[in-house]
C-alpha cells in the first residue's frame, strides 16, 4: 500500500509525538497556557501539581509552552492535552493539528491567526496600544465569548489604559481567526471604527508628533483640548459639523487621519493602506505642508480661547521604513494572487475588498 502524502490531514491527536514535533514552533506561539489550560491539565491528572507549578513559574508564555509540550511528550499525554485544549476554548489549535496546518475556508475561522493578522498587529502595535479604548471593548468581547472570565479579569486588573491594551493584544494574538474577526466587530460596536479599520484593511499607521510653540500660555491644556476635539470630530461626538472641519483642511492628504493623542505633543495618527499614500504623506511633510495644515487645524480648533500659534511636526524615519517594507510586501503578495486578474472573483470577499482598496479597480 502506498504511503499517504506528507500533507494528508490527520484526525488523531496531532499525529502523536510527530505532530507535536512537526508543529512545535506554531504551538509555542499560539497555545495559551494561562487562563484555564494548565488547571484543566492538572484536573485530569495529565501532569502533577509540581509539574504544573514549574510550568507556571516560567517567565514567558513561550517558555511555559515549551515546558508544557516537553512534559506532555515525555509522559505520552497528548490525548489529554488535546482534550484540555478543547475544554479551554482552544479548538483552533486542535484543528490546526488535525489538519496538519492546511487551512480551508470551511473551517469558519477556527484556526490560529495567519501571517497577515500577526503582521498587522505587530507593525501597528504601538499605535494600537495608544488608540484602543479597552473598557467597553473587553465587556463586549466577553459577552461574545472572545474572552473568558479569567482573561477579562486579568485585563481589568491592569492599572493604566496602556497596560490594559498591552494585555488585550497579547491575548488576541493567541486567539482564533474567528475571534480576531469578532474583535473587529466589537470595536465597531464600541464606536472604535478607526481602530477596526486598521485591522480590517491590514493598513499601516503613521504617527506624527505635532509640537505647539511655547508661546501658548497653558500648553498642556491646549494639547489636551486639541486631541479631545479631534477625537470628537472623528467619531461624530461633537456638536460641530463633524468631520467637515478636518476634511476641509486635510482634504489634500490621501492618508486618513484616524486619531489623536497627547504624548509630549499632539500625536496625529494617519492610516496608510498603500505605499502611494505613505509616499505622499512623507512628501507633504518634507515640503512643510503637513506642519502648515496641522497649524491651521489646531488654530481653528482653539480659535476662541488661544491667540494664533505655530506648529512643527516631527517625522519618524524608522517607522516610515518599517511601514514601507510592510506595505510593499502586502502589495507584492496581492499582485501575485491577482495574476491572472480574472481570478479575482474566486477569492474570499475580504481579500477582494483589500485588492480593490489597494489597486482601485
Amino acid at each position: 500500500m502506498a504511503s499517504p502524502p506528507e500533507t494528508a490531514p490527520t484526525r488523531t491527536a496531532g499525529n502523536g509525538l510527530n505532530g507535536l514535533s512537526q508543529h512545535k514552533e506554531v504551538l509555542l506561539d499560539f497555545i495559551d497556557p494561562e487562563f484555564g489550560l494548565l488547571d484543566k491539565i492538572l484536573g485530569c491528572r495529565a501532569l502533577t501539581k509540581r509539574e504544573v507549578d514549574r510550568i507556571k513559574a516560567k517567565p514567558t508564555f513561550q517558555d511555559k509552552n515549551e515546558e508544557l509540550l516537553d512534559r506532555v511528550a515525555k509522559g505520552h499525554k497528548i490525548a489529554e492535552l488535546i482534550s484540555c485544549l478543547r475544554d479551554s476554548k482552544q479548538e483552533h489549535i486542535v484543528k490546526y493539528l488535525e489538519e496538519n496546518g492546511d487551512y480551508k475556508d470551511e473551517f469558519d475561522g477556527c484556526w490560529p491567526l495567519r501571517e497577515d493578522e500577526i503582521e498587522v498587529l505587530d507593525i501597528n502595535h504601538e499605535c494600537l496600544v495608544d488608540l484602543i479604548e479597552a473598557e467597553d471593548l473587553i465587556v463586549k468581547m466577553f459577552a461574545k465569548g472572545v474572552l473568558n472570565f479569567r482573561q477579562k479579569e486579568f485585563i481589568d486588573s491592569k492599572a493604566t489604559s496602556h497596560e490594559k491594551n498591552e494585555a488585550l493584544l497579547d491575548i488576541l494574538r493567541r486567539r482564533s481567526l474567528k475571534d480576531f474577526l469578532q474583535t473587529i466587530a466589537c470595536l465597531k460596536e464600541t464606536n472604535q471604527t478607526h481602530v477596526a479599520e486598521i485591522l480590517e484593511t491590514k493598513a499601516a499607521v503613521v504617527s506624527l508628533h505635532a509640537n505647539i510653540d511655547d508661546t501658548v500660555a497653558d500648553l498642556a491644556r491646549a494639547e489636551d483640548e486639541i486631541a479631545s476635539r479631534i477625537a470628537g470630530l472623528l467619531r461624530d461626538r461633537s456638536p460641530e459639523d463633524s468631520r467637515h472641519i478636518i476634511d476641509s483642511i486635510l482634504g489634500l492628504v490621501d492618508a486618513k487621519l484616524i486619531g489623536a493623542r497627547v504624548g509630549n505633543s499632539v500625536v496625529l495618527y494617519f492610516l496608510c493602506s498603500t505605499t502611494r499614500q505613505l509616499y505622499q504623506l512623507k512628501r507633504l511633510w518634507t515640503e512643510g505642508r503637513i506642519a502648515s495644515l496641522a497649524e491651521e487645524l489646531f488654530n481653528r480648533l482653539l480659535s476662541s480661547t488661544t491667540p494664533k500659534f505655530s506648529v512643527t511636526v516631527k517625522w519618524n524615519e524608522k517607522e516610515y521604513d518599517e511601514n514601507k517594507k510592510y506595505l510593499e510586501g502586502l502589495e507584492e503578495h496581492i499582485e501575485r494572487i491577482l495574476s491572472p486578474q480574472s481570478q479575482l472573483l474566486d477569492l474570499p470577499l475580504e481579500l477582494q475588498d483589500m485588492i480593490l482598496l489597494v489597486f482601485g479597480t
